[in-house]
């Protein structure tokens, strides 16, 4: 399982018609948002993977997609941090 972030432009669809679609994607195991136009995505699905799905849903549009490393850093909400993997265990 890995996470990722997938960032886009609010031009063509809103952020919760792609929280929407992430409720019912069965390859989606959990999601949070904190930030504008990102979103993070569990998933047993690879970046080229998830971007293709989302494509298809959603159509051809600017986005990135990419997995949340071991060092990282930055301000989001507390609770947020404990949803992060770690390389503990």
């Amino acid at each position: 399982m890995s996470l990722f972030t997938y960032t886009f432009l609010e031009a063509e669809f809103t952020r919760e018609e792609v929280t929407k679609f992430l409720d019912q994607h069965e390859d989606i195991t959990s999601w949070f948002y904190c930030l504008p136009n990102m979103v993070f995505i569990e998933t047993r699905l690879t970046a080229k993977a998830l971007s293709e799905q989302l494509s298809e849903k959603f159509g051809k549009h600017r986005h990135f997609v990419s997995r949340v490393s071991e060092e990282r850093w930055g301000l989001l909400p507390k609770e947020h941090w404990a949803l992060f993997p770690t390389n503990e265990g």
